[in-house]
């Protein structure tokens, strides 16, 4: 049964994805946060709970 939304790959080299490692995939959502946007997101949140402590 073929799933709606799949492609298809082809692995050129295999291995373990760690840190400073890059993964292309244009046009395709692989359902994970960047890890700025997390960031960035902890910053606000530190922030806030800071300017209420304060």
């Amino acid at each position: 049964m073929r799933r709606t939304g799949y492609r298809g790959c082809r692995v050129m080299a295999g291995g373990e994805l760690r840190s400073r490692k890059g993964l292309n995939a244009p046009g395709v959502d692989l359902g994970v946060e960047i890890p700025i946007e997390r960031i960035a997101i902890e910053r606000k949140r530190l922030v806030r709970r800071a300017n209420l402590r304060g």
